[in-house]
């Protein structure tokens, strides 16, 4: 029995590029087929317990991001607030006050929630209260396309400029007066 591998080392019987064993002329051609369906698999979920343990890395740095500059939105506010109550405004200072609390509040369940936390009370959310969730998905649908539109390169009008070229270069400015 041949393989479809040219590079094989005889000895081992293993493939040189990944180490994979292969069957060989005599040994049984289902236990080489399972050694490799078990070496694969074995790599398939050591890169997905990588892959997942990275993106948890990533989230929670992003979470902590988020986190800050959600307190800092709340400091702004409470100093806002100070400024208000400190020129007679109370009832407005004491509703930016009530907005700064919620948002402190938000930054620091940011910071102590783990990510199946926010999943499991962002579901709870969406069930409690649909339209909230979806109105909200739809705000950053929104936004996210508003940026992205925002953000796109934009190519120069040639037209304009052609046109302009072709009158001042066939003289159509009026060049005998």
């Amino acid at each position: 029995m041949t393989t479809p591998y040219d590079d094989l080392n005889s000895a081992t019987g293993q493939d040189r590029g990944i180490g994979l064993p292969v069957a060989r002329e005599g040994q049984g051609g289902s236990e080489g087929r399972t050694g490799v369906r078990e070496k694969i698999g074995e790599q398939a979920r050591t890169a997905a317990r990588q892959a997942r343990e990275k993106a948890g890395q990533a989230f929670t740095e992003r979470k902590s991001e988020v986190a800050g500059q959600v307190s800092s939105v709340a400091d702004a506010v409470r100093t806002s607030s100070g400024q208000l109550r400190g020129s007679g405004h109370d009832q407005i200072a004491g509703i930016t006050e009530s907005i700064a609390e919620q948002a402190e509040r938000a930054a620091n369940y940011l910071r102590d929630a783990d990510l199946r936390s926010i999943r499991r009370d962002f579901e709870d959310l969406a069930r409690r209260q649909p339209m909230l969730v979806i109105g909200g998905a739809l705000a950053l649908g929104l936004i996210g396309a508003r940026f992205l539109r925002s953000s796109e390169r934009r190519e120069p009008d040639f037209d304009r400029d052609r046109n302009f070229d072709s009158d001042f270069a066939s003289g159509g400015f009026d060049a005998t007066a």
